[in-house]
């Protein structure tokens, strides 16, 4: 895994078990956030955060503004910079108004920005910038023009010092508090975007996709793939790009259930209420999930698979994530799972072992394979 350095500016001293120091994770907040906030002193040594937008490419963030911007003259001059972008997955609510706090990811990379003096370099940086948030638009939006590019300035931040912070999971209050009559939970958060407003003489369909895919509205209404760039992959609800010939032979060779058959998998899909799969760029599937569901109250995961080659990236956890993110998934209150050795990935997302294990049967019905393994 590729590690960042921990330096004495990105150590985290408050909750340190929630940091994440694997580019990675860096890579999966940048790419699903829109808003980073940039922090520099000015003249005088007068302190400044300016929001802005930004795009990742590789291995660092580019800034853009007007040439006049005081944060872009303070890059220039080869002052220090501090961005952090920050994203907001829910309101965590305890019995006691001291533990409440909220599930986040949040990236705070530190070091000196460069000033983009290629116009080549440029150009390239201000289309990815349009092209990240809607896919495809510098093909039908007007080029800058060379006097928009005299007023525009980019900034190259390295991302090479850095630290991801993550809060998951329910609220944690103090044994004494477990007995007050108040409720406790998630409220889980997410960015959701309306209806396309078109100005008077617009020609042409608005945009099908955005940063995170399609708007939340158009794909519960129109049944359009979710989808979400996490680090190299992209991760989808598209059933008609899963593999299921690879899927079968991942499941087959899995622990809960050697050599189950394509039939079996493909009835499996049908029947679930999410099937997502995780894809390289040039489509390769190389991960899976599937939820069962009545998308209201009740959710069991089953079937997260990562192809070894990607492992050990975050990519498991990510679909989990995406899952438990679905917009067919917003009023889900209990999730369950089975597993038998990565209790460790499902407790970053928020499980645990039953609470009341009492209150809970299970009927297992003979089968081959599963009296082979037994229970996940």
């Amino acid at each position: 895994m590729d590690q960042l350095p921990v330096t004495d500016r990105t150590k985290l001293r408050r909750h340190p078990e929630r940091a994440r120091f694997d580019r990675a994770a860096l890579d999966a907040v940048l790419d699903q956030g829109l808003v980073v906030h940039v922090g520099f002193a000015a003249e005088g040594g007068q302190p400044f955060v300016i929001p802005t937008t930004y795009v990742r490419l590789d291995r660092t963030m580019y800034l853009h503004g007007a040439v006049a911007s005081r944060m872009l003259r303070a890059g220039d001059d080869g002052i220090e910079l501090c961005a952090t972008v920050t994203l907001l997955d829910g309101l965590v609510l305890a019995r006691s108004a001291f533990s409440h706090s909220m599930n986040y990811r949040s990236a705070v990379i530190v070091g000196r920005a460069r000033l983009v003096g290629d116009p080549a370099e440029k150009v390239r940086v201000l289309a990815a910038l349009v092209d990240r948030l809607i896919p495809g638009r510098m093909a039908t939006a007007r080029p800058p023009s060379p006097h928009e590019l005299k007023q525009t300035a980019v900034l190259a931040l390295p991302l090479e010092e850095a630290s991801v912070k993550v809060r998951t999971g329910p609220p944690v209050d103090a044994e004494a508090d477990l007995g007050w009559p108040a409720w406790a939970g998630v409220i889980p958060l997410a960015m959701v975007g309306g209806a396309p407003q078109p100005v008077a003489g617009a020609v042409g369909a608005p945009p099908a996709r955005t940063l995170a895919g399609p708007t939340v509205a158009a794909a519960v209404a129109e049944g359009s793939p979710v989808e979400r760039r996490f680090g190299d992959w992209v991760l989808s609800d598209d059933r008609s790009r899963l593999d299921l010939a690879r899927v079968t032979g991942w499941l087959a060779a899995s622990y809960w259930s050697p050599g189950i058959p394509r039939a079996t998998v493909e009835q499996a899909a049908r029947h679930s209420s999410l099937v997502a799969g995780a894809y390289a760029d040039d489509g390769t599937q190389v991960g899976h999930l599937r939820v069962v569901s009545d998308c209201t109250r009740f959710a069991n995961i089953m079937d997260v698979y990562v192809a070894e080659s990607q492992r050990r990236r975050g990519l498991g956890r990510a679909l989990v994530r995406f899952a438990l993110d679905h917009p067919a998934h917003r009023s889900i209150a209990r999730w369950q799972l089975g597993t038998r050795d990565a209790h460790g990935v499902y407790e970053h997302e928020g499980f645990r072992a039953l609470g009341f294990p009492e209150r809970f049967m299970e009927r297992v019905m003979a089968a081959e394979w599963e009296n082979r393994v037994g229970p996940p």
